[in-house]
């Protein structure tokens, strides 16, 4: 997609490009270091046209400065940790990227409150304020930690609850995979659960989506669940086992 729209950009005389892409790699190094870099940024940035001059990857919530194909790339963590400076040197006659450098920056705990920011952080605590109403109890904490086989209390019930949704379009069976579960459902006193709750567990706009699959197409992707490092498992509901 960069590749097609590069000719498109050269055409109204843009020659300064920078790419924001998902995809990020994983190094052993320092923040301003790349040492050993791995991962899909890798191969990805070495085949981008030439005439990209910067990228700035992320995903794997690594902070790293790289140089890939002889461009710059870059990527500032996750969570506020770091702050990625980037430093363009652009000749004025062919309006291109002579020089590009980039410093992560620590973010610490004592930097001063930005009085602007400190602001739409407060409006949007109050806009917030409705969804901490109650919207259900548990009897018993719902872990997403992982147990031997790859399965999680949280994982499973979040499958069950898509089974639920979805069987009046058919559907027998659900998978829910365990990256979109980004925390675990504590027990507080009384057992309640606010909107809040839920929605620190599963945070993204996702879609269920049903299809009709053969007994060797769910083999198959079961299967692929075992490939390469850092295999993840796919939580199954209930109705359904191997």
């Amino acid at each position: 997609t960069v590749d097609e729209l590069v000719p498109a950009l050269r055409k109204e005389g843009v020659e300064a490009i920078v790419v924001l892409v998902h995809q990020g790699g994983v190094t052993s190094g320092g923040h301003n270091e790349c040492a050993d870099l791995k991962g899909p940024i890798v191969d990805l940035a070495r085949r981008l046209n030439p005439a990209v001059d910067v990228v700035i990857s992320a995903h794997t919530h690594q902070a790293y400065v790289c140089r890939l194909g002889g461009r710059l790339v870059t990527s500032a963590g996750a969570f506020g940790r770091f702050v990625t400076e980037i430093d363009l040197r652009i000749d004025r006659q062919t309006r291109d990227v002579v020089a590009a450098t980039a410093v992560n920056h620590v973010v610490a705990p004592d930097a001063p409150a930005d009085v602007a920011q400190a602001a739409l952080v407060e409006r949007y605590s109050k806009l917030a304020e409705p969804y901490t109403r109650v919207v259900g109890r548990i009897g018993a904490p719902f872990p997403r930690s992982s147990n031997d086989d790859g399965e999680s209390a949280l994982g499973q019930l979040i499958a069950d609850a898509h089974l639920a949704a979805t069987r009046s379009a058919g559907a027998v069976a659900a998978f829910m995979n365990p990256g979109g579960i980004r925390a675990p459902l504590e027990l507080k006193e009384g057992g309640e659960l606010t909107f809040a709750d839920v929605y620190a567990v599963y945070p993204f706009n996702n879609r269920l989506v049903t299809m009709t699959l053969t007994g060797t197409q769910i083999l198959r992707l079961l299967e692929q669940q075992w490939q390469g490092e850092g295999s993840t498992v796919l939580q199954v509901s209930k109705g359904f086992g191997y």
